[in-house]
């Protein structure tokens, strides 16, 4: 069976993001981990599931399915910086003087769309392979 350590390295390695976004507690990764599980699930319409007692995944997963939960995981963070910026900075950015907060929060959507386009790409590259 796949490990949390082994999804978590591979993140790490392969989808860069800033340091101070990245959870770093357990509970954190944990949570992270099980939110990608339901997005994996419901894009292969699988039923993986997480043991966070033990840190297991129910199954092994193959390397497309391991790059297809990372870019999950980079998804979720990408998705919830987007939240965060647009919900603490946007109401108050003439009382904080944020400059080019439209070309921040553009970036950052750029950032969510191209990785939801990867992750259709990862997607579409399995169905290659199965078919």
């Amino acid at each position: 069976m796949t490990s949390y350590d082994t999804v978590w390295t591979h993140f790490t390695n392969k989808c860069k993001i800033d340091d101070l976004e990245i959870p770093n507690s357990d509970a954190a990764i944990y949570d992270t981990i099980q939110n990608a599980l339901l997005k994996f699930n419901i894009h292969l319409d699988e039923n993986v599931s997480g043991d966070n007692s033990t840190e297991l995944l129910s199954r092994d997963l193959d390397g497309n399915e391991l790059l297809l939960i990372i870019h999950c995981i980079r998804l979720i963070i990408l998705e919830n910086q987007v939240i965060y910026f647009s919900s603490t900075y946007a109401p108050f950015t003439k009382e904080l003087g944020v400059r080019n907060l439209g070309t921040q929060m553009n970036r950052l959507e750029t950032l969510v769309e191209n990785e939801k386009k990867e992750i259709q790409d990862i997607l579409m590259k399995m169905m290659d392979d199965f078919l």
